[in-house]
């Protein structure tokens, strides 16, 4: 299920770099982030049934550590995704980072709902990415 939210062809073109990543890949490198002791996990659910996936990880120990929220399509579109950044924001209580492309509009609605800023922007090729931070 994780690998189908993560690498659906709608979320592709959101990867930095964008592409397509093979299942033995996948499965090597979210084997090695559920023992990774600086990355968390949480599996979002609505009405008992998983629907999604947010994680906090750091690339390196002096950066603040990234969020990514993925939600299958029964999840989007209907505030959980919200709802889910709000309680891990709860329970983090440390800055976040996010990134994403300006053109993710309900993404960018449901970060800024969650008390996230607006804090830079890049442009990769056509992409413009845009940098969120989130402080208690």
């Amino acid at each position: 299920m994780i690998w189908e939210w993560s690498f659906s062809g709608e979320l592709r073109r959101e990867m930095d770099p964008p592409g397509t990543l093979l299942f033995a890949d996948f499965h090597r490198w979210y084997g090695a982030l559920l023992v990774d002791r600086q990355t968390q996990v949480w599996i979002v659910e609505d009405a008992g049934a998983a629907t999604g996936l947010v994680l906090i990880n750091r690339h390196d120990k002096q950066s603040l550590p990234r969020l990514t929220i993925v939600l299958g399509a029964r999840g989007r579109g209907r505030g959980i995704g919200r709802r889910a950044l709000q309680l891990v924001c709860e329970q983090w209580q440390r800055p976040l980072l996010a990134e994403l492309p300006e053109d993710n509009v309900a993404a960018i609605r449901s970060l800024e709902a969650s008390g996230f800023a607006r804090a830079n922007e890049r442009q990769d090729g056509e992409t413009l990415w845009c940098t969120y931070l989130w402080s208690p």
